[in-house]
């Protein structure tokens, strides 16, 4: 695509406009509303209003057009609030809102040139991008995703040119006529938790952007199309600055372990590691585990690993399960905060893939973030651990998750059951198992039933894509290149109660007709409680 200089359609005036704390435009005529810039970054004709709306994409190929404004709120700010309508129909690739950084992209003029606005990687700015070109393929080896023929409404979260998460939108926005949209950039303690609904039903709620922290912004919208046509308008933009940002100091930065190369000849790396004495002035601990390519290459599968810190007593928790990409290295940002007990002081932590081929490069790095936490991990219990076959009479997986019941006491304040399960084993096993074989689950909590379905739909939406070999099917409880989600169960009301708390895990009932045909199915568990105290 060639880029082709910005033209002014009206020219914000910094000085008019730095005295608001919020942007109005409605469109409805030149001399009402924030002024704006439109800049053409494609083929013509260009972003222009038609009916009383900016339409930035007009049915044609090859557009690229922004729509940006000049700064409006000195400063960063905690809080951001953004509402528009849109109007898209299927074809084109996307749009995007984007929240400039001005350090990087100047207090007024168009937005930036060479910004594919379905993709926006912005340096240093947050977006939000709608995406409507997923196209399906049948290819299990091919990097494009979409192997199931889903909707193609995504809507993605970028932060400083990275992709950060990426949600298929249970809304259908391609209707061609006004939806609402409303994006909400609240500061958190470690980061920024950010909303965004459409037709007032959440897509991302509350999602934490990990890290990032507030900064002096101003709005911009940009649109694209390519081969596919279709028409994008952007109607009654309303953009709100909340109070000035007040600066925290740095969080405090750990290594743990730096760029040990985990392959065939080492699967697993420990190092005693200082952490702060006292965590209780933090609100927030981030781990940052990444991925580099070692000197023999990329590993060409996707393999079990995980993250684990060792107590006092040399007792093993897993505080970060994921599995490694094909042939590819990531960066992920994990929240760890509930296991501040094991991130006080001297204390092990050990990295492990469980890998027969040339690895990967693995560091991983721990930032305490200064703040109130909302509640105080005090301790870190273990249940269940293990790799249980499934499906197999002769071995009753009732004879793992066997029920407890804890003894809490009166001095918590609260707690949490937290479950990683993933399923690994496939045909000729019996439906697939356990890998690909979704299963229902149920954990009861002094008599109350609460259930879970062990399957992931959202592969391939990984924003650590694309990968080799067929990271995009959906799985049991996990993704290639992901790190896995725990099932977390609140146990705050039994613990408050100082009463035992019963305990009991299950599976629907499952049976391998095929056994001993092959590897069989198991659940990789491991099962803790987190109580928190005063």
């Amino acid at each position: 695509m060639t880029l082709r200089l910005s033209f002014v359609v009206a020219v914000a005036i910094s000085s008019q406009v730095a005295r608001a704390e919020s942007i109005r435009q409605d469109f409805s005529s030149a001399r009402t509303g924030t002024p704006y810039v439109l800049s053409k970054h494609g083929a013509e004709p260009g972003a222009s209003v038609f009916g009383g709306a900016m339409r930035l994409i007009a049915d044609d190929q090859d557009q690229s057009n922004s729509l940006a404004f000049a700064r409006c709120a000195a400063g960063p700010r905690e809080l951001v609030r953004a509402r528009w309508t849109m109007s898209v129909a299927p074809g084109g690739n996307g749009m995007s809102f984007a929240l400039l950084n001005t350090a990087e992209y100047g207090l007024d003029g168009g937005g930036p040139n060479g910004v594919a606005w379905d993709e926006p990687k912005l340096k240093e700015s947050l977006a939000v991008a709608f995406d409507i070109l997923s196209q399906p393929n049948n290819d299990p080896f091919r990097g494009d995703g979409n192997i199931y023929n889903r909707p193609q409404r995504e809507i993605a979260l970028f932060y400083d040119g990275q992709e950060i998460a990426r949600k298929l939108s249970p809304v259908e926005f391609r209707t061609g006529k006004p939806v609402p949209v409303e994006v909400e950039v609240r500061t958190v303690c470690g980061g920024c938790a950010v909303t965004v609904s459409v037709s007032g039903t959440p897509v991302f709620d509350g999602h934490m952007v990990a890290n990032l922290a507030p900064y002096e912004s101003r709005a911009a919208f940009g649109a694209q199309s390519s081969k596919f046509r279709t028409t994008l308008d952007v109607d009654d933009v309303r953009v709100d600055w909340g109070r000035r940002a007040r600066r925290l100091p740095d969080p405090v930065s750990v290594r743990a372990i730096d760029g040990v190369v985990l392959d065939a000849a080492r699967g697993t790396h420990a190092e005693t590691v200082r952490f702060p004495a006292n965590t209780d002035r933090f609100g927030r601990i981030i781990c940052t585990l990444t991925l580099g390519e070692p000197p023999a290459g990329y590993d060409p599968w996707d393999r079990c690993a995980s993250v684990s810190a060792y107590d006092d007593t040399g007792e093993k928790f897993e505080i970060v399960r994921f599995i490694t990409p094909y042939r590819r290295g990531f960066t992920w940002l994990v929240d760890v905060t509930d296991y501040r007990p094991l991130l006080t002081g001297m204390k092990k932590i050990e990295a492990s893939i469980g890998t027969y081929g040339p690895g990967w490069k693995v560091s991983v790095d721990f930032a305490f973030h200064h703040g109130r936490a909302e509640r105080l991990a005090r301790r870190v219990e273990k249940l269940w651990v293990g790799q249980p076959e499934i499906g197999n009479p002769d071995k009753p997986v009732t004879d793992f998750y066997k029920p407890v019941t804890l003894a809490p006491g009166s001095k918590w304040r609260g707690a949490k059951l937290r479950i990683y399960v993933t399923g690994h084993g496939m045909s000729p096993n019996s439906g697939n198992a356990a890998e690909f074989m979704p299963i229902t689950r149920w954990v009861t909590v002094n008599g109350k039933r609460h259930e879970n379905r062990l399957w992931k739909t959202d592969c391939y939406l990984n924003p650590c894509r694309p990968q080799g070999g067929t990271w995009k099917y959906d799985r049991a409880g996990w993704a290639p290149g992901d790190v896995v989600p725990p099932w977390d169960i609140d146990l705050t009301a039994a613990a408050r109660a100082g009463g035992p708390i019963a305990l009991k895990y299950e599976l629907e009932p499952y049976i391998n007709e095929n056994r001993g045909k092959t590897t069989p199915p198991t659940h990789w568990t491991e099962a803790q409680v987190v109580w928190y105290g005063r």
